[in-house]
């Protein structure tokens, strides 16, 4: 990203956004998906749905998860610090979609409300992750290896 010499840029590992699902798996806690934001790709995974939204009364409520066409607040943990600002500011850092990674189909889309502390996570965190997705890969691919998460 190219900005004047005093800017000020934001950056963090942890956002709060508005997203849009687009696919019929719904969008839950705790799976690993490709995010790209400011022309940058990298990893990221929903840590909680705040709420969703009642898209005919715009009135929220709680939810866990979001189900296809669902809008929700929602924050999201990335494996690196990125550019943010949020949408209502700088729409190039304030928007980003998220790409399913075993088919690298579009499945959501986010506009940034805000940029949260960032967070750190232990080489065992980011290993304990990774292991619980190729659990889950396997068992999608390969049902007769009988593996558990």
């Amino acid at each position: 990203m190219i900005v004047k010499q005093d800017a000020r840029v934001a950056s963090s590992n942890r956002l709060l956004a508005d997203v849009v699902w687009m696919t019929d798996e719904p969008l839950a806690a705790g799976r690993s998906y490709d995010i790209k934001i400011a022309g940058k790709k990298t990893q990221g995974q929903l840590d909680a749905v705040r709420h969703q939204y009642d898209i005919n009364s715009l009135k929220s409520f709680e939810a866990e998860s979001l189900p296809l066409n669902g809008i929700g607040l929602c924050e999201w943990s990335l494996t690196e610090a990125v550019a943010i600002d949020s949408y209502d500011s700088v729409q190039d850092t304030g928007g980003f979609i998220v790409i399913d990674r075993l088919t690298n189909v579009t499945v959501g889309a986010g506009l940034v409300r805000e940029a949260l502390a960032e967070q750190q996570r232990s080489p065992q965190e980011r290993m304990g992750a990774f292991e619980k997705e190729l659990k889950a890969l396997i068992m999608k691919h390969f049902p007769e290896w009988d593996a558990k998460i």
